[in-house]
């Protein structure tokens, strides 16, 4: 286990630095009750190896989301440039309900043992699936995170009041228990003894 947990987080290194190495790319899915947000992110050496393509094309291409087996198409592209570390894209898909399937259609393209982490989100940011797709798997089913009431999209409230920190809770513990002690010790100065 501790072996596997090592691997992958010398896979997903670049990730957590910040900028892509060549060979891998990830991809962040939010989704919404209304759409499909997906966030691809790939280093330039990659895209550059895709000639003949401006990047506006590529995001196009990027990624497909199937829904009962139709291509659902984007609402919205876009494309932006992180200097030279990175190159992003936007792309927006109208929810509906039904089987949904995400593809990577890049993936065969790109560099030989090209890899790309997928990771999908609710609304809160919470982390509901993460994949690793590779040149011959490509795509990623989303209908356990898209059916209906199976995801909460927002966090749950909580029962303290906004902005209470831990010297704040610590504060309300205290103040409980002595609320508590005096009820008692009044109650055991109030109490009749009875001697038999």
């Amino acid at each position: 286990m501790f072996v596997k947990l090592l691997l992958l987080t010398f896979a997903l290194w670049p990730l957590l630095a910040g900028a892509h190495d060549a060979g891998l790319s990830s991809a962040t899915v939010y989704v919404s009750p209304s759409e499909i947000l997906v966030q691809a992110t790939y280093a330039p050496a990659d895209l550059g190896a895709l000639q003949g393509s401006s990047y506006a094309d590529l995001a196009s291409r990027s990624m497909e989301l199937r829904v009962q087996g139709s291509v659902i198409k984007a609402t919205s592209v876009e494309v932006r440039e992180d200097g030279t570390d990175n190159v992003e894209f936007f792309l927006r898909f109208p929810r509906s309900s039904g089987e949904a399937v995400l593809r990577s259609p890049l993936m065969s393209s790109l560099p030989y043992g090209h890899r790309q982490v997928i990771t999908v989100r609710n609304l809160a940011g919470e982390p509901l699936l993460t994949e690793l797709l590779n040149a011959e798997r490509d795509t990623i089913s989303l209908s356990s995170v898209t059916s209906e009431g199976s995801i909460p999209l927002t966090r749950p409230r909580s029962l303290l009041p906004r902005g209470t920190t831990a010297a704040g809770v610590v504060a309300l513990a205290i103040g409980a228990i002595w609320v508590i002690r005096r009820r008692l010790t009044g109650a055991r100065e109030g109490a009749i003894v009875v001697n038999s």
